[in-house]
């Protein structure tokens, strides 16, 4: 799938996600690039790229893979590396996407970066487009100014002739434009009467999921509402990004291979690639992402693209058990599998708890969290937060009884608020007294055992494209969550 080029609101989940998120640096097949004998780099201020030495040297050139149609050219490049990986994670903040290489004129082979426009990495039909999804500078340029990174003028309803924000994919925007050159409305629904509460708009954070599911596995209204209302519910600065509105699309029951239900799913590199009976989500997504009424355009996929992740309800993860869910780390794909939970009128779907804590956890991989928060150390018990493999469920590992549903709000020594109101002081480093390990329980008679407290047998992870739960980064992925197919994945269980 095409890699996330916009990675929501990274620099602000801070103290709410108990740590940093990082950067994930992607090697993966680049997308609609070509380049003339041998890849040419050269710094330039700022992120680097050809022309800031002023000496001549090689030269990038993009050409349209299918026609091999000229696109635009990089000159002046002084040196000539051997290689080169995308990067369209650490300045996606800025709309800015960059390709990697080493100068081997310095001693240490020292990083240079070539800066290309935000959108290029992640174009993946029709012809390719010179600065995909940008604001022009009369417009306000490339800038998110809520931090959510939609740009300012998708989040514009003044800009379409019925008061409605989205993206045209081209970059081509004039005050009341027809509706026909909008590639993709940011609203859910798209033909919505109340723009104010279900669009993007500006002087708030928003952010967009499309969800899909197999036969039975629709998530129920109150599990997306709980979701949603930890977003809304979201600490301020600087304990965390403040209120995020988030608009879930639940779209349709998936139709592949001539069935609506498979009982595995493989999410490369989560899983292993699809067998014949097997569903396959690259396959899936090319088929159902985009609504019905937009199939038939390129740049509605394109653009859509640029800002809904996209999530499967599906029963299991090919080859991986009782695994719950996969995503990618800084991506924009992942998957919820509950065929190895609670059933519900005769087939297993996850209880209300295991269904919206799961995907909370999954989306937080999309958003840069890992198992540990900033980091991938699993299990922490003062961790507070459905990232951590003994909290992502309400029930039974979690350490401080009824958790809430969440990411983590304490530190050492800070009070956290638990689901029935109560309050509960996080683990103070400094006075801890060990004691013997308690005994693994099983979930229920319904579930697998667990098989350690810290190793619950419900997930796997994956590594970029990003990871899914178990974790992975946008150049791999985890089973817990997938990635996109044409960049490694990675992906995270849990804040």
């Amino acid at each position: 799938m095409e890699t996330r080029r916009r990675r929501l609101l990274e620099k602000s989940f801070g103290r709410w996600s108990a740590g940093k998120t990082r950067s994930v640096l992607m090697a993966a097949a680049l997308l609609g690039l070509a380049v003339a004998t041998q890849p040419a780099h050269a710094q330039t201020p700022g992120y680097g790229g050809c022309g800031g030495y002023g000496g001549s040297g090689g030269t990038i050139r993009q050409l349209d893979k299918s026609t091999g149609v000229f696109v635009r050219e990089i000159t002046r490049c002084q040196f000539k590396p051997g290689g080169m990986s995308d990067d369209p994670a650490s300045f996606a903040s800025e709309f800015k996407e960059v390709l990697w290489t080493k100068d081997p004129n310095t001693f240490a082979n020292q990083l240079e970066a070539i800066e290309i426009p935000g959108g290029t990495l992640g174009q993946r039909l029709g012809p390719p487009v010179q600065s995909p999804g940008s604001c022009p500078s009369s417009f306000g340029g490339n800038v998110s100014t809520d931090g959510d990174g939609l740009l300012d003028c998708w989040k514009r309803g003044d800009l379409w002739s019925d008061g409605k924000p989205g993206i045209n994919y081209a970059g081509n925007y004039a005050v009341g434009s027809p509706i026909a050159n909008r590639d993709v409305v940011l609203c859910v629904p798209a033909n919505t009467t109340n723009i104010p509460a279900d669009c993007a708009r500006p002087g708030r954070k928003d952010a967009f999921l499309e969800i899909d599911y197999m036969q039975f596995h629709s998530p129920t209204d109150a599990a997306v509402m709980a979701v949603k209302n930890v977003f809304l519910n979201a600490p301020n600065p600087p304990g965390g990004p403040g209120p995020i509105t988030l608009h879930v699309l639940v779209d349709e029951q998936i139709t592949y291979k001539g069935s609506s239900h498979q009982n595995n799913l493989a999410f490369v590199p989560c899983t292993g690639p699809a067998g014949a009976v097997d569903g396959d989500y690259d396959g899936i997504k090319a088929l159902h992402f985009r609504t019905t009424t937009t199939r038939a355009s390129a740049n509605a996929l394109n653009a859509k693209a640029l800002a809904f992740r996209y999530a499967l309800f599906v029963h299991n993860l090919l080859g991986l058990g009782s695994t719950s869910g996969c995503a990618e780390i800084g991506g924009n794909d992942l998957v919820v599998a509950m065929g190895s939970f609670t059933s519900v009128n005769g087939h297993n779907i996850g209880s209300p708890d295991e269904v919206q804590s799961t995907l909370l956890h999954e989306f937080g991989h999309t958003v840069g969290l890992r198992h540990g928060g900033g980091d991938n150390v699993n299990c922490k018990p003062n961790q507070v937060s459905v990232m951590n493999y003994t909290n992502q469920f309400s029930k039974p590992l979690n350490k401080v009884g009824q958790r809430p549903l969440d990411y983590s709000r304490g530190q050492f020594g800070e009070t956290v608020v638990l689901l029935d109101g109560s309050a509960a002081v996080a683990l103070d480093k400094n006075h801890l007294q060990e004691g013997p390990t308690p005994p693994v329980r099983p979930r229920s008679s319904s579930t697998p055992t667990l098989s350690s407290p810290c190793r619950p047998a419900r997930r796997a992870s994956r590594s970029t494209r990003s990871s899914r739960s178990t974790s992975v980064s946008p150049t791999t992925r985890s089973p817990s969550f997938p990635t996109g197919s044409s960049s490694p994945r990675t992906s995270t269980s849990g804040w």
